[in-house]
């Protein structure tokens, strides 16, 4: 430890000077992988990969459907596909969210609770439909 606070020294500044250096992108990450998720957060995305895996199990097995015409084509062509759109279609918007937090806490906090209403309104409907109750 001693020798890399040395190194880092000789070269000019300190490690708390470092963060100051980093691009307000880097910043960003390097503060949410320190910081805790929110619990709806954490909701939103396991709501969306048991979608994501039941959809999957139950299309394979011929007793599902996929309602969303681009995930169908997805899972028509292959598991990869339907897996590498599906999970960027939540994942990279809650990420997103996430790393805004620090900025509008109260919105993003109301953003992802809505989110996770609406996920949820959505594949009840989408389900009802499906079954011809609607």
């Amino acid at each position: 430890m001693a020798r890399n606070l040395i190194e880092s020294r000789q070269i000019g500044f300190t490690l708390r000077q470092y963060h100051h250096m980093m691009s307000y992108g880097q910043r960003m990450i390097a503060d949410a992988l320190n910081r805790k998720v929110l619990v709806e957060t954490v909701a939103l995305t396991m709501i969306c990969a048991l979608d994501t895996y039941w959809t999957l199990i139950l299309v394979r097995i011929g007793i599902g459907r996929e309602t969303n015409p681009i995930l169908e084509w997805s899972i028509d062509h292959s598991n990869w596909a339907f897996l590498t759109i599906k999970l960027s279609s939540f994942l990279v918007p809650i990420v997103i969210l996430e790393m805004l937090r620090p900025k509008h806490p109260g919105l993003i906090l109301k953003a992802m609770r809505f989110g996770t209403l609406g996920y949820v309104a959505v594949y009840l409907i989408g389900s009802l439909r499906v079954h011809g109750i609607l």
